[in-house]
């Protein structure tokens, strides 16, 4: 007779506990290697490696036409490395024919920032705009072509968007792109000259631009309202006047010469007198301010001008040494005409000066 064998079931309730636990599942969660690849970019870029930053972009496919069609992070860490390269002349044949590719495609961009708000929008064009500029002025003879339309699209936006600009923000950053167009753009790289009209013309297209600048402050100069940060930087600064030297004309012929002789001796014989009675005139002058400030036992003497003209005469030789050390001295005394007629009224001068005391 067979024995009767008892089965036992078997508790399935803590297996089943035991198999969903996360500690005993496998990690089946795909890997986003893009995510990963653009995570070792960005890595580069903040280190300061930049042209390896974009040499892995494009090898990884970041730069490719599909990528750059929905990632404006992409774009973004793109225009970041090619604004800071110091030379982006040394980047490789393939990566500087994709970057041309992008830098002559601002359309591509603009549609991918077109639902931001205006002051990013702004920015992001601003950052687009100074990259291409940095990209395409490494032969500005070869890209001339390249940087003049760069030149348009900049008056085109400032001409579409000045209207628009409302809040500080928006102002500011719309003269930002108003300033990389006149100093960066036309004045630095294109080699123009200069003029007030490079920002007025933008004031006259718009009526209303002008007021707004002059209501905001230079972002980088609070100090500073917009409108006037341009017309200072703008404005020609007088340039000082060379002095003119006396150039001594040369005769051209013989007749000439005994004129010009004749001319000047009888100015000569004529100009001696003529100052003889003016300092005769001036000494004459004096003898009235003497008494005002003489000693009471001076006050009797009888002034004549022969008696004054003596003192004056030991007095220039006492003084004269030693007044011409004086700077403002010297300055008068090289710009006068008659030298005896500057000393005497100089000495007047003393003479009033000491009388009001």
């Amino acid at each position: 007779m067979m024995s009767q064998k008892s089965f036992q079931v078997v508790d399935t309730t803590r297996l089943e506990q035991l198999l969903d636990d996360d500690r005993f599942r496998l990690n089946l969660q795909p890997v986003d290697i893009e995510k990963e690849h653009a995570q070792e970019c960005l890595d580069l870029y903040v280190k300061g490696d930049l042209k390896e930053c974009l040499e892995l972009m494009y090898e990884y496919g970041l730069l490719n036409s599909n990528k750059m069609q929905t990632s404006l992070k992409s774009w973004q860490l793109m225009m970041d490395c090619v604004s800071q390269m110091n030379n982006v002349g040394v980047i490789g044949t393939s990566l500087d024919k994709r970057l041309k590719e992008w830098f002559t495609n601002e359309e591509l961009l603009l549609r991918l920032i077109k639902m931001k708000p205006l002051s990013d929008q702004l920015i992001i064009t601003y950052q687009f705009f100074y990259s291409s500029l940095k990209f395409w002025k490494r032969n500005v003879k070869q890209n001339y072509e390249h940087i003049d339309e760069l030149s348009i699209s900049c008056k085109e936006l400032l001409l579409q968007t000045s209207r628009r600009c409302q809040t500080v923000t928006e102002i500011q950053n719309l003269s930002q792109i108003l300033d990389f167009l006149i100093f960066d753009v036309q004045i630095e790289t294109l080699q123009k000259k200069a003029s007030i009209t490079m920002y007025t013309r933008f004031c006259q297209l718009d009526d209303k631009l002008q007021s707004k600048l002059k209501a905001n402050k230079v972002k980088h100069a609070q100090s500073v309202d917009i409108d006037t940060y341009f017309r200072e930087k703008l404005q020609p600064k007088p340039k000082p006047k060379p002095k003119s030297k006396s150039r001594s004309l040369k005769p051209k012929n013989q007749v000439q010469i005994g004129a010009a002789t004749t001319s000047t001796s009888t100015t000569a014989v004529i100009a001696p007198a003529s100052t003889q009675r003016m300092n005769l005139s001036y000494i004459r002058r004096l003898t009235t301010y003497l008494p005002r400030w003489l000693p009471v036992w001076a006050q009797s003497v009888q002034w004549s001008p022969q008696l004054l003209a003596s003192l004056i005469i030991f007095a220039i030789s006492m003084v004269l040494p030693l007044a011409r050390r004086s700077k403002t001295f010297n300055i008068i005394w090289m710009h006068s005409k008659d030298k005896a007629s500057t000393i005497v009224r100089l000495f007047i001068h003393a003479v009033n000066t000491l009388a009001s005391l």
